[in-house]
């Protein structure tokens, strides 16, 4: 007999939904890594900076496509609930903003970077990081 099938059905329900979740967060850890690797190699202020402002939200997206494979599941299962569906809308779209919103940060950190304000003859410097924000 296998093992699912000797167990009640909620705790197949948890048991899957809580792999889905482990799989999505160790899947966005590892995708990160690969990121960062590469732009370890790049050695280019702008995609490290880039790399180092959007670890947060990349991960929050990839841990929120697991959370909502997980709804898609469950869904199959209690296909009465479609507020569930309309409040993880809200939340890609949040997280998407907030993913937008540090791609900007970064790249200007990373243009900014590039231009020091602390020498003598800083006009050009400043005048590009007046500029940039």
């Amino acid at each position: 007999m296998n093992f699912f099938q000797q167990q009640p059905e909620w705790l197949n329900l948890v048991l899957t939904s809580l792999f889905i979740l482990i799989v999505g967060a160790i899947l966005a850890i590892a995708l990160f890594r690969v990121i960062k690797a590469i732009v370890r190699k790049q050695k280019h202020p702008v995609f490290i900076k880039l790399a180092a402002i959007i670890q947060y939200p990349f991960k929050a997206l990839i841990v929120l496509i697991a959370i909502n494979f997980v709804r898609l599941y469950l869904q199959t299962v209690f296909p009465d609930d479609n507020n569930l569906g309309q409040i993880m809308y809200m939340i890609f779209l949040a997280v998407f903003a907030w993913l937008a919103i540090s791609v900007v940060n970064a790249i200007q950190a990373g243009i900014g970077a590039k231009y020091d304000v602390d020498v003598v003859d800083n006009l050009k410097a400043r005048k590009i990081h007046t500029q940039l924000k």
